[in-house]
């Protein structure tokens, strides 16, 4: 595995219309292709992804805890804090609630990528952090855990797919028995022994600058409450604060702040459909009442308020 907190670019330049917003995960993955949900309870769940090509780098947020097995190809992780991570075969890498930058990417001649991932309701690494010793240590940890594993968690990945296969409809019922075995084989696999003081150190958080953080993330298309819990509040907490520094609540600064990038985007030739999807709308005609009622014109008669001639 490999570890740098300096700036690794992995990305290329982006077309001006790539959407900056996060795909929240793991509803985004449920209904994705080559992502087969093996089981899953709410936002608990397992999956199994296969990609006969790399993915592109994407923006994520991990809605919950998730732990990757990475079976082929190469996963690369940038962090909220320039962090950048490779993870390859035969290593995991587990990563708390945050916004990621992640690209998979397939390194043999096959250009396959493979993982199994895990997602954690907090019920499930409670039980699991009230059956160990806790130590606790100076200083932060990483933002995410990577190990290499051997034989167990080999064989465990392995059989999930016959597993739940044979279950059928009755496979949701061990989502939780296996998440809480794929926490204590991580544990085996952990040679330093850090990964159940890591965990519990994850799960605390940690408060941050409100303001660098939301002019950082302020696109990714999260809400409210998403932000809260990214910044180490309460949700009432960061509401008070919020309007505090901006003297506005937060949902109207959010959607001044979408609706800034796509004034920029239009006034530079961007369609409105791709305007509109560029900046997190599935519907355009949504992104057209909320655009007039702010600037009181609509997108179109705006581009052609500057003289622009779009193609739709």
């Amino acid at each position: 595995m490999t570890y740098s907190n300096k700036h690794n670019p992995i990305t290329g330049t982006a077309a001006q219309a790539v959407p900056s917003t996060a795909k929240i995960v793991p509803e985004k993955l449920f209904s994705a292709p080559n992502v087969t949900v093996l089981a899953r309870k709410g936002n608990a769940a397992i999956l199994h992804k296969h990609l006969s090509h790399g993915m592109q780098t994407t923006p994520i947020f991990t809605k919950t805890p998730c732990l990757n097995i990475v079976v082929q190809g190469l996963k690369r992780i940038h962090t909220h804090d320039d962090d950048y991570f490779e993870v390859s075969k035969d290593e995991v890498v587990f990563m708390p609630q945050d916004i990621y930058s992640i690209a998979d990417i397939g390194i043999t001649e096959s250009n396959a990528f493979e993982t199994y991932l895990f997602f954690f309701d907090e019920s499930v690494i409670h039980e699991y952090l009230d059956s160990r010793r806790i130590s606790l240590a100076d200083g932060d940890p990483l933002e995410v855990f990577t190990c290499k594993y051997g034989k167990s968690l080999r064989l465990f990945a392995n059989s999930l797919i016959p597993l739940f296969q044979s279950l059928d409809e009755k496979a949701n019922d061990l989502v939780k028995v296996k998440l809480l075995e794929a926490l204590y084989l991580l544990e085996a696999a952990d040679k330093e022994k850090k990964f159940t003081n890591w965990l519990f150190r994850s799960t605390k958080g940690r408060e941050r600058d409100l303001k660098v953080f939301m002019e950082q993330h302020a696109d990714k298309g999260l809400t409210v409450k998403d932000y809260a819990a990214l910044t180490g509040r309460s949700e009432s907490v960061f509401r008070r604060e919020f309007k505090q520094s901006y003297g506005i609540p937060p949902s109207e600064w959010l959607l001044k702040k979408k609706l800034s990038r796509a004034e920029k985007l239009l006034s530079e030739g961007t369609s409105v459909a791709d305007t509109a999807y560029a900046i997190g709308y599935e519907n355009t005609s949504h992104f057209i009442r909320a655009f007039r009622k702010l600037y009181t014109v609509s997108p179109k008669e705006f581009q052609s308020l500057q003289g622009l001639q779009v193609l739709s």
